[in-house]
């Protein structure tokens, strides 16, 4: 995960609640979770133009 909890500005356990329930871009490997800057960066744009588009 390294410093994407920063990046992403979360609560580990909240991120990998999010994760568990698929509700955020991620992947385990082994038992860690790991968060692609890019997925997130894509998810997160997503989630603005979902928003924009509601208004």
């Amino acid at each position: 995960m390294g410093k994407n909890p920063k990046y992403l500005k979360g609560e580990r356990f909240t991120l990998h609640k999010m994760a568990r329930e698929g509700k955020i871009p991620a992947v385990k490997i082994a038992n860690q979770w790991r968060f692609r800057k890019e997925d997130i960066d894509r998810w997160l744009q997503e989630i603005r133009n979902k928003e924009t588009l509601s208004k």
